[in-house]
């Protein structure tokens, strides 16, 4: 699936379901080698690929990011889930086993030192996947991982690019001089320029009726 355009989020997001029910076939007997990195490295990349198409993100988006903006836990915490769900039989287990997975991915994504950006913009996992309204797509998911367009992530790859905004060339155009900032900007130049504008159409007006 392409980044921009095609299925929306919510679709691509039951295709990956799909691809977590083939990654977690047999979890309760293999979770256990889930916990040595080596082993799991592989179906991990199958995985947060599938969680990319969700986001319509980049490979360089961390991982982190990735599974939190897509909604979709860490292949090592669903694998966890599922060992600790087989043999039980109470209805409530999957709610109750899903909430502790929750925690878990909750307790990691604040300690982590990666993806504090998107951290900042979703600090609350349990909020984000529970909300009912909203489609990611590729520009959006830019935005909240800071990655992609803006000129201080573009200059990483190109030194010769300037990373200044274009808007206010004393600050570097990154996600949070956008998210914050500029709007706040272009606001007061707008309140700055309009009256002086529309003073000079009034000269204007008032010289054409003055022939």
């Amino acid at each position: 699936m392409p980044n921009s355009g095609g299925p929306r989020s919510s679709r691509r997001k039951l295709y990956a379901h799909v691809v977590d029910s083939i990654l977690l076939y047999g979890a309760p007997v293999w979770s256990t080698a889930a916990q040595t990195r080596a082993y799991i490295q592989q179906a991990e990349s199958a995985h947060r690929r599938a969680c990319l198409r969700v986001i319509g993100g980049r490979p360089h988006v961390a991982y982190e990011a990735t599974y939190v903006l897509a909604g979709i836990p860490p292949l090592a915490l669903l694998a966890d889930e599922r060992a600790r769900l087989y043999g039980r039989c109470r209805e409530d287990a999957k709610d109750e086993e899903r909430s502790a997975t929750l925690s878990k991915w909750q307790e990691a994504w604040d300690r982590s030192k990666k993806a504090r950006w998107t951290h900042r913009l979703i600090p609350n996992i349990r909020v984000w996947i529970e909300r009912r309204h909203g489609e990611l797509n590729y520009h959006l998911t830019q935005l909240l991982t800071g990655h992609g367009f803006f000129k201080h992530h573009s200059r990483r790859y190109d030194y010769n690019q300037s990373a200044q905004c274009p808007v206010c060339p004393s600050s570097i155009e990154n996600a949070e001089h956008v998210f914050y900032h500029l709007p706040e900007v272009q606001r007061r130049k707008r309140e700055t320029t309009l009256p002086a504008l529309r003073g000079h159409d009034a000269r204007k007006h008032h010289q054409a009726h003055a022939r």
